[in-house]
């Protein structure tokens, strides 16, 4: 279950309200604008302190948020960062930083349930809660009942946007029915399983875009398709990439996977002749669901390959890093001294309703 869940089954008389009331976050928080996120919750630190948890900050962000799906591309100095960014008492812009914001893939994370295990923990506990799992950016499929999640129209809709919900079948609305066929059990269940893996290696465990590269190009080879590192080998391999991932497409959170041959032909040089940082955790694991059978044959041949990428591609990799970017630090900085949300991205050149809705909190029209 998430933090969302965790935190209301200590007491859910008290801190489950009802959609129109807002929830007094400070009590548990420190803050009256934290704590209603269910994805990357701020302050955790105060909330451990407060609920007098044995478990400490950094467990409650490896086990009870998203985080952990997109800390395998950072390396271990931005893992410990984003860890901290959720644990300290003040606004942050971990989406930013993370590079959700900026990606071609929604930056908001639906709530997801199985209504299946609904039934079950009504049935034995009283009441629902929200896993973990199933929130994960990706997964549309419970493994354990092997049906197709549902999603809370109440948060999607901004109804209870700052509220604290529990699942019920009431609220609870199916996705965008397949215009085809393709997009099977199998499939949602296949994907799941990679996306679920990938979100539960070891903390710090850090893939770099080199190293990824190296593994694809390997898992290339054995296909005949006589890959070279120049852009007319990534145009030859494009179109069967498209037809493999085409079948996820049609889940409205992974439409932004690449549709045309152009597209994905860009994807795949960046990802493989070109290796760089900053690609979406999405992308890679489409570049996955595509090359390997599952996960484990993935991992076998990550931890039994040892050899560089290829000369031709490491040449390249320094001239293509993506710059910099020194906003994400200039927008903490001016935040921690007291400047509104509005104030400090308009001194960086960032649109304040995304600096709002990463950091959690509320736009203002107070100057600095």
């Amino acid at each position: 279950m998430c933090v969302s869940s965790f935190r209301r089954s200590r007491c859910p008389s008290q801190f489950a309200p009802t959609v129109q009331q807002r929830p007094k976050y400070a009590a548990l928080f420190g803050h009256p604008h934290q704590g209603y996120q269910h994805d990357f919750p701020t302050r955790v630190d105060e909330f451990t302190r407060r609920a007098r948890l044995s478990e400490c900050s950094l467990d409650l962000a490896l086990r009870h948020t998203l985080l952990p799906f997109y800390l395998p591309l950072r390396s271990e100095a931005e893992s410990e960062a984003a860890v901290l960014a959720l644990a300290i008492p003040q606004p942050g812009v971990l989406k930013f930083r993370l590079g959700i914001l900026t990606s071609l893939f929604r930056a908001n994370h639906p709530l997801k349930a199985c209504p299946h295990c609904i039934a079950a923990e009504f049935r034995s506990h009283g009441t629902g809660c929200w896993h973990v799992e199933h929130q994960l950016t990706g997964v549309w499929f419970c493994r354990q009942h092997g049906v197709v999640l549902k999603t809370s129209r109440l948060k999607s809709s901004g109804v209870a946007r700052f509220g604290w919900l529990l699942p019920t079948s009431d609220h609870l609305d199916d996705i965008a029915a397949p215009t085809e066929q393709t997009m099977t059990n199998d499939v949602l269940s296949r994907f799941a399983d990679l996306d679920s893996r990938w979100a539960s290696q070891p903390f710090k465990t850090y893939l770099p875009a080199d190293r990824l590269a190296h593994i694809y190009h390997g898992a290339l080879g054995p296909r005949d398709w006589q890959l070279s590192l120049s852009s007319r080998g990534m145009w030859s391999i494009a179109p069967d990439f498209c037809a493999a991932v085409a079948p996820l497409r049609q889940v409205p959170e992974l439409s932004a996977l690449l549709a045309t041959a152009q597209r994905a032909s860009a994807l795949l040089d960046r990802c493989i002749r070109r290796p760089r940082g900053g690609t979406h955790p999405l992308n890679h694991l489409a570049i996955i669901y595509w090359l390997f059978s599952s996960w484990d044959a993935f991992s076998n041949r990550h931890l039994t390959e040892s050899a560089p990428v290829p000369a031709a591609a490491a040449l390249e990799v320094q001239a293509l890093q993506v710059p910099f970017d020194s906003r994400p630090a200039a927008l903490s900085k001016l935040l921690a001294q007291g400047h509104s949300i509005t104030a400090a991205a308009r001194q960086v050149g960032v649109d304040s309703q995304i600096v709002a809705d990463a950091s959690g909190a509320e736009t203002t029209r107070k100057n600095p």
